[in-house]
This record gives structure tokens, sequence and C-alpha cells, in this order.
């Protein structure tokens, strides 16, 4: 059971999660797999959600999913793993019952957590991985995600929020990576795209931020002294300068640029 020092805490919760899952591989001696599951799940509000100064919320309920998917995923390799490619595709459905959900109320740092009735989920999600050395200590590489979620509030027939998506939970999302290294050098460039969102549960005009790119390029190198193994590195952040804003009223950076140093004993 829980206990506090001081208020009262947080009622203790059980419950019982079932599910089935199902792997096929219909091709013989081809890595290409047909994947399914259902499951129902339960998600405790953890520590902070609960009682974390002026964000957490003792009287949050537990997330309950009830969560089906379908998927396919692919895995290659030649040359002993000098060249790979990899990808997967999953069609879900998932109803949600008390999600918990994070809302700023004041500004950027003050969030509260909430509980949302019930919320249908239906998306896609889509992956790839791939990688080729086209020489000695040349490495050519690439990943790539895509996200399509549509996660409607369906509590109350009846109310205005009826049918409308929950905060900060876009349609479209994804990202994408393009490096290459050679030897202790690498040099990357990758983007975070994220479409249209609701900073509120009523999704008026008022409420809908745009979405963005956020554009980066990162360089660095791994050198040994001793026995001691040092990696620097460069990045160049939001490189188109783009103005957007991830919590409403409140922009994001500029471009702006980071140096880091990592070293491992």
């Amino acid at each position: 059971g829980e206990k506090v020092e001081t208020g009262n805490a947080s009622d203790n919760k059980y419950k019982l999660s079932p599910n089935v899952g199902l792997s096929l591989y219909p091709f013989k001696n081809t890595p290409f797999q047909i994947r399914f599951f259902y499951k129902e799940s339960y998600r405790l509000p953890t520590f902070n959600e609960l009682y974390y100064n002026q964000m957490g919320n003792k009287n949050l309920k537990p997330e309950t999913a009830k969560q089906l998917n379908l998927g396919v995923s692919y895995y290659q390799t030649w040359e002993n793993g000098k060249h790979y490619v990899s990808g997967s595709l999953d069609a879900y459905q998932n109803t949600i019952t008390d999600k918990i959900v994070a809302i700023p109320i004041q500004n950027l740092f003050l969030w509260s957590m909430q509980n949302i009735g019930k919320v249908d989920i239906k998306g896609i999600d889509i992956s790839f991985k791939g990688a080729i050395t086209p020489l000695r200590d040349l490495q050519i590489y690439t990943e790539a995600n895509y996200t399509w979620q549509n996660a409607l509030d369906v509590t109350t027939p009846e109310s205005k929020l009826y049918e409308n998506h929950i905060p900060y939970t876009p349609v479209n999302s994804g990202s994408c990576l393009w490096g290459i290294s050679f030897k202790s050098f690498d040099l990357s460039y990758s983007f975070t795209a994220s479409g249209e969102r609701y900073s509120l549960g009523q999704n008026t005009p008022k409420n809908l931020l745009p979405g963005y790119v956020d554009q980066n390029i990162s360089a660095s190198y791994k050198f040994d002294i001793s026995k001691t193994a040092w990696r620097v590195a460069f990045d160049v952040l939001n490189l188109t300068n783009v103005q957007y804003e991830v919590v409403k009223n409140y922009p994001m950076p500029g471009r702006w640029y980071r140096a880091s140093l990592w070293l491992k004993f």
C-alpha cells in the first residue's frame, strides 16, 4: 500500500491484464514476419504524476487500454552484416479509459496531470533503417519513422469535446536521419516533423498550433587517450531558424549551436 507523511495517499490498485499474440513467418528462408496481438494493459500513475510538487495529482485514476495490433516486418543483411535493411508497418486500434495526459496550465514549466475519460486511437506506424558499407571503414546509413494517429476524446457523446482530438497529439508526425561515418568521424543530418495539433481539448482555431519541421546537423569524432575513450561533437540545431511552438505561447529557440564532450573510463 501507499503511505505519505502528509496529506492523503492514492488508493491501492489491482488489475488482471490478459493478452494474446501470434507471429508468423510465411516464406521459408525469408526474414519476413507477420505479427498480431491483442492485449489489455493497465498503467498505474507514476510517483511524479501523483505527488510531484504542483504538477502531481493524487486523484489520478489508472490508465487502462485495450490494444489491437497487426503488423509486418522485414530484416535482411548482406556480406556478413556490412549492408542491412529493415522495415516495419503496424496498424493499431486502442481504446484507452482514463488516459493520463500532461497539460500546461500556467507556463512551460508548470504542467498538470489529468485523466481523459475515454480515448479512441487509430494509427499507423512505419519505420525503416538501412546502411551500406561501400568501402572499408565507410558507412552510409539512414533511418526514418512516420506515424499517422487519430486520437479522439469519446468520453461523452453530448459533450462539446466529443470526437475532438486530444491535446498536443498531431495526426501526422515523423523523423528522418541520414548520415555518413568514416573511421572515427561521423556526420549526420536529421529532421523532426509534426503536423497541426490542438493545445486544448476544444478543437477551435484559437487552440490550433501549426505544424513544423525542425532540422539539425551533427558532426562528431571519437578517439582514445590512454585507457579513456573520448567523443567530441558539434551540433547546429534548428538549422533553418524556423519559428515554432511545442507548447502554445512558448516559442522554441531559433538556430543555436552546441558543443559536447563525453569520456568513458
